[in-house]
Parts: structure tokens; sequence; C-alpha cells
């Protein structure tokens, strides 16, 4: 049976409300690191990426558990960034 978004929402009360990439292994119950970037990159989680840092919503990382809300919510991918902010983005795969 699957888990109500409140569930995912009471686990991660003491997470900021957007978190860095080691923050977001420990809410997906400790995957590596590679890992957690071949989803990012792959655009499974709606993310920022600035100045060499993912930084992802929590919202989204709920999303992202609870599929279901997950095509209402974040849609999935980068947000993008204004023209001439090209150095913010993450290299294309």
């Amino acid at each position: 049976m699957m888990k109500k978004r409140e569930h995912y929402e009471n686990l991660f009360a003491a997470y900021p409300d957007v978190v860095t990439l080691p923050e977001f292994c420990k809410m997906l119950g400790g995957i590596g690191d590679t890992t957690a970037r071949k989803l990012v990159r792959g655009n499974h989680v709606k993310h920022f990426y600035v100045r060499y840092t993912y930084l992802i919503p929590k919202q989204c990382v709920i999303d992202f558990l609870h599929p279901k809300s997950y095509n209402n919510q974040c849609n999935g991918g980068a947000v993008p960034v204004q023209k001439g902010d090209h150095n913010d983005r993450h290299p294309a795969n």
C-alpha cells in the first residue's frame, strides 16, 4: 500500500525546505552520491543547480516519493536559468 503524502511530510519535517545532495541521499534511505546525481541529472527530481551545488526543494523530494502528486507539482527537471546565467547550469550529459 502506498503511503500518504502526509507520512512523508512528517518524516521529513526536520529537514530544511531546500536540501542539498547529501541530505537528499539521507532522505532516500542512504543512497549513494552517484545514484542521487543520476536521479537529479536524469531530471527525475526537480532541482536547482547553483554554483556547482544541487539544491532540491523538499516538496519535490516528497513528490518524487509520492508519484500520484508528482505530475501535478514538480513535473521533474531543473528549473530554467535566466539567459546570461550560463555559468550556473550543470553540464549536459
